[in-house]
């Protein structure tokens, strides 16, 4: 789902940290050679010692799913709240009106103003906010979205192609939303 690059800079971390990181790693994760490419487990044995604190005993190692997701949602809200808005590809106004397919230059606006850390945004925050902690952060950052860039992130969906996959996200983040604890 995410390049290294991707991933960087969703995370607000310095170009190049995660490809350093992860290189050590290389017997058990995959790092592609584009930057277009998706960092993949290998073995997912490796996944789950990470996630198992009778297994991992190194505590630097341990992974927290909880947090993690936590950590994710509050950098795809963050990341949409600080790039979307009305007309986010500067579509030329006589072409505001047609569809998609029928705008020529469309695939690079995309490029320019919805680069592959939005798109995963854009597509993937509610499932990290079904796997969160849902504190009042992540809660006043799901009302900031809703309140000001609902209708934005629905162009951004339709614009990427991602509009079949709008309602499954909604009802992901409200079921979220309705059964979390008080």
């Amino acid at each position: 789902y995410l390049s290294p690059n991707s991933l960087d800079t969703l995370l607000g971390i310095k170009a190049g940290t995660s490809r350093r990181s992860l290189r050590l790693l290389s017997s058990v994760i995959s790092l592609p050679t584009s930057d277009e490419g998706a960092i993949q487990v290998l073995h997912s044995s490796f996944t789950d010692f990470l996630l198992d604190p009778s297994r991992c005993t190194r505590t630097e190692l341990l992974i927290n799913p909880k947090e993690q997701q936590t950590i994710f949602v509050k950098h795809c809200l963050r990341t949409m709240l600080g790039v979307l808005g009305r007309n986010i590809c500067n579509i030329p106004v006589d072409k505001v009106s047609y569809t998609n397919n029928e705008i020529s230059e469309l695939p690079m606006l995309i490029r320019k103003h919805l680069q592959p850390h939005v798109q995963y945004a854009l597509c993937h925050w509610a499932h990290h906010l079904s796997n969160a902690e849902v504190d009042g952060d992540v809660l006043a950052l799901v009302n900031e979205f809703c309140e000001k860039h609902l209708l934005h992130w629905l162009e951004g969906l339709s614009l990427i192609g991602e509009m079949d996959a709008c309602l499954d996200i909604l009802k992901m983040a409200r079921h979220t939303l309705l059964v979390r604890d008080p």
